[in-house]
C-alpha cells in the first residue's frame, strides 16, 4: 500500500517528536491514542483509516524496537539495515540531549536537533542502500582479539560521516556533534557485540563438557569389551553400580530427546530479556513430557 500522508505532521515542532516517538511510549493502545490527541492533526482527526494505520505502525514500531533492544535477544551479528537504522534512531530519541551546550538557546537547540535528524535521514539511507548489516558493522568496527581493543568502535562516527556525505553530496563540517554521538552508539554496540560473543562461548562451553563427560562415562562403562588382553581382569574388579544406579530399558523416544548437553530454557522478561535454563531436577520431568508428547506439564507449584 502507498505510504501513509498526514497533513501537517512535518509542523510539529522537533522537540515534540522525539519526545513522543520513544519506543517505550508506543507501548500499549493508551500510549498510542494519547500520541495522537497530543500532535492534535485535523487530517488524523477527520480519517479515521489514517489514524487506525498510524497506530498500527507505531505498535509495530514498539514490537521491531523490542527484538533489538535487549543482549543476546536479536544478536547484533543477525541485523539488517533495518535494525541498525531503528537501532541508531531510537538512541538519538533517547539521547536527543547529550549533544546540548551548557548555554544553548531555544533557537539554537532547535537548529541542532534539525541538523542532527537531517543527517539521520541520510544515513537510513546509506544504510538501505548499501545493505549495512551486523557482520559489516563487526567485520569493519568491531576489534580483534589480537588488535587493538581501545578502539571499540571510536573511529565509526569519522567514518560513517565522511562516506553517508559524499554520498549525498554533503559537507561534513556541520554534522561534527553528530560524529560524537555516532560513535557513542558504536561503541555501545561493539561492547554489546562482545557481550553477546562472551555468553555464547560460555554455552558452547558448558556443552563441550557435558558432551566429554557423557563420552568418558561411555567409554569406561564399555572399556571391558574391546579390552583383547585382560578383559575379562577389567569386568571383574570394576564397581557394581548401586540400585539406585541401574539403566532403565532404553525407551522409544520418536526421535524427540534432546542431544548431550542440550537444555530446557524458559522466557524471563522481568528486567530485560533473557532465557533462564530450568533447574536440574525440573529438567527431566520436562524432557520427560516432551519425548511422551504431553501437551503440558506442571514442573513446580507457585
Amino acid at each position: 500500500q502507498p505510504p501513509l500522508t498526514i497533513a501537517g505532521l512535518d509542523q510539529i515542532d522537533i522537540k515534540t517528536q522525539i519526545q513522543y516517538l520513544d519506543p517505550e511510549r508506543c507501548n500499549t493502545p493508551k500510549n498510542r491514542n494519547d500520541i495522537l490527541r497530543q500532535f492534535n492533526l485535523e487530517d488524523l482527526k477527520t480519517n479515521a483509516y489514517k489514524r487506525i494505520r498510524f497506530k498500527s505502525m507505531l505498535c509495530q514500531y514498539h514490537k521491531e524496537w523490542y527484538k533489538i533492544r535487549t543482549q543476546n535477544f536479536k544478536e547484533i551479528k543477525t541485523w539488517t539495515d533495518r535494525d541498525f537504522a531503528l537501532n541508531v534512531i531510537v538512541y538519538f530519541i533517547k539521547h536527543s540531549d547529550d549533544g546540548k551546550g551548557s548555554n544553548e538557546s531555544d533557537e539554537k537547540e532547535a537548529k541542532r536537533l534539525n541538523t542532527t535528524w537531517r543527517f539521520l535521514d541520510f544515513l537510513t539511507q546509506f544504510f538501505d542502500k548499501n545493505g549495512f548489516t551486523g557482520r559489516d558493522f563487526i567485520d569493519k568496527h568491531v576489534p580483534k582479539k589480537d588488535g587493538n581493543q581501545e578502539k571499540k568502535g571510536s573511529g565509526f562516527g569519522l567514518t560513517i560521516v565522511k562516506q553517508v556525505c559524499q554520498q549525498f553530496n554533503q559537507k561534513t563540517g556541520q554534522y561534527t556533534k553528530v560524529k560524537k554521538q555516532l560513535s557513542a552508539w558504536a561503541k555501545k554496540n561493539v561492547e554489546r557485540h562482545q557481550e553477546e560473543e562472551k555468553f555464547n562461548l560460555t554455552e558452547i562451553k558448558e556443552n563441550e563438557e557435558m558432551d566429554d563427560n557423557i563420552g568418558n562415562n561411555n567409554n569406561n562403562n564399555g572399556g571391558g569389551m574391546n579390552d583383547q588382553q585382560g578383559g575379562n581382569n577389567i569386568v571383574n574388579n570394576s564397581v557394581k553400580p548401586k540400585p539406585s544406579q541401574k539403566q532403565a530399558p532404553k525407551q522409544n523416544d520418536n526421535g524427540l530427546a534432546k542431544k548431550g548437553g542440550e537444555k530446557w530454557y524458559w522466557f524471563c522478561d522481568e528486567g530485560g530479556i533473557k532465557w533462564v535454563p530450568y533447574k536440574d531436577e525440573h529438567q527431566k520431568i520436562i524432557e520427560d513430557a516432551w519425548v511422551s508428547q504431553k501437551q503440558n506439564v506442571v514442573v513446580m507449584e507457585r
